[in-house]
C-alpha cells in the first residue's frame, strides 16, 4: 500500500475521531447557558431589593425594642403611681438612691408622618417638665387608631395598680416609604413589687 493510500486511508478515522460540536449543539448549550444567566441575575436583583427592607425591618424592631425594654425596666422600680391612663403613665421611681417623676406619654404624633404617634419620657421637677426624649418613634397603636393601648393595667386584691403591660405596634418597613406591609408588635409587662407592700 502506498503512502497515499494509506493517508486516504487514515483521514477519514481521524476526522470521526476528533469531530467536534455541531452547529446546532452549540446554538442549544448557549441559549441554556443565557437561561441560567437570567435566573441567577433575576435571583441577584431581587437579593439587592430586599436587602435594604430587611436592614430597615431590623433597625426598626431593635429600636422598638431597646425603647420599650427601657421603659418597662424604669417603670418596674415605681413606688407611687401618679397618674395612669391608656396612652400615659406618671410615676415615682426611686433610682439610684433618689426620686423621680417620670411620665411616659405615648399620646404625641411623629415627625415620620400624622398617621403614626411617638411615646416620649420627660422627668417633671418642681412642677416643672423636663426635656422630652422619645423613647419609641412611629408607633402605630396611638390614640384614636381603634387598635389596642399601649398600657393595660391590673390590680390586686386591695384595688391598687401593681402590674401594667405595654403593647407597642410600629410599621417593619420603618423609615422607609416603601417595604413590608405589616407591623412589628412588641409586649413586655413590669410588676411594680413597691406597691404591693
Amino acid at each position: 500500500m502506498t503512502a497515499r493510500n494509506r493517508l486516504r486511508s487514515t483521514l477519514p478515522r481521524i476526522a470521526r475521531e476528533e469531530s467536534g460540536f455541531t452547529l446546532i449543539e452549540l446554538l442549544i448549550s448557549t441559549t441554556l447557558l443565557l437561561v441560567i444567566l437570567v435566573a441567577v441575575l433575576a435571583l441577584l436583583d431581587s437579593a439587592n431589593k430586599l436587602g435594604p427592607q430587611d436592614n430597615e425591618r431590623a433597625h426598626a424592631l431593635r429600636e422598638a425594642q431597646v425603647g420599650v425594654y427601657g421603659m418597662t425596666r424604669e417603670l418596674r422600680q415605681t413606688y407611687s403611681i401618679v397618674s395612669s391612663s391608656a396612652y400615659t403613665i406618671e410615676a415615682h421611681v426611686w433610682v439610684n438612691g433618689a426620686d423621680h417623676d417620670v411620665t411616659y406619654d405615648c399620646t404625641g404624633n411623629s415627625s415620620a408622618g400624622t398617621n403614626l404617634g411617638q411615646c416620649i419620657r420627660y422627668e417633671t421637677v418642681g412642677g416643672v417638665a423636663g426635656p422630652r426624649t422619645v423613647v419609641v418613634d412611629r408607633v402605630v397603636n396611638k390614640p384614636g387608631s381603634g387598635m389596642t393601648p399601649v398600657f393595660t393595667y391590673k390590680t390586686n386584691s386591695a384595688g391598687k395598680v401593681t402590674y401594667a403591660s405595654t403593647h407597642v405596634e410600629v410599621p417593619s418597613k420603618g423609615a422607609r416609604k416603601s417595604g413590608y406591609k405589616y407591623r412589628i408588635a412588641l409586649e413586655d409587662a413590669f410588676y411594680m413589687r413597691n406597691l404591693n407592700g
